[in-house]
């Protein structure tokens, strides 16, 4: 068959049947080698790069296909960081917004954000507020990254969305009201779902 329904396939599986493992890394074999190794984040990349194959469907708004999922579990920004990943576990989420006293969105905790850290410090660093731990990332050589979350509007095309997480190279984008509050989250397993319904 088509390597990219295939893909968009395996993908587009992600958390739909209990009891079943998510994917994260597909190998790409030619006699028996494997060649390259696809994640749903390349999978993306790989759609930023063909969006004129993506079909009309690119030119719908957020709002028009009910992308995202929503409310958007938000942490305080002086928040313990250490509390933070507590409701990352219990909230069954990859990831929190951090927002201000106003509920604006101003960084993203996630899982990842476990990488690149020593023992040592990422004991100490779990007591520091979130926003300092946040922002230690973004200056650490090991994490090496942008931390900044990438939003949207309802209003914004599949597009837009597909260029954002491409573009940040993120796994989510928050979408934000008028007053930059998250009201939902769009993951790329939610992209790569809809363009399997397509």
């Amino acid at each position: 068959g088509d390597p990219l329904a295939v893909l968009v396939d395996l993908f587009g599986q992600q958390g739909k049947t209990e009891g079943t493992r998510r994917i994260y890394r597909v190998a790409v074999e030619e006699v028996g080698n494997v060649v390259a190794v696809v994640s749903p984040s390349t999978f993306v990349s790989f759609m930023k790069e063909h969006l004129s194959e993506v079909g009309d469907i690119a030119k719908k708004s957020v709002e028009e296909l009910n992308l995202g999922t929503g409310p958007v579990k938000a942490i305080q920004k002086d928040t313990e960081t250490l509390e933070g990943y507590k409701r990352l576990l219990d909230g069954e989420v990859s990831a929190v917004a951090i927002v201000n006293p106003e509920g604006e969105l101003e960084g993203c905790l996630s899982n990842s954000d476990l990488k690149g850290r020593s023992e040592k410090d990422l004991f100490q660093s779990l007591f520091a507020p979130v926003a300092s731990y946040i922002k230690n990332l973004e200056t650490s050589k090991a994490w090496g990254g942008e931390q900044t979350p990438v939003s949207v509007r309802k209003s914004d095309t599949l597009a837009h969305c597909i260029i954002g997480l491409a573009g940040k190279r993120v796994h989510r984008l928050f979408v934000v009201d008028d007053e930059w509050k998250p009201t939902q989250v769009i993951t790329l397993g939610d992209v790569i779902q809809l363009l399997q319904q397509e």
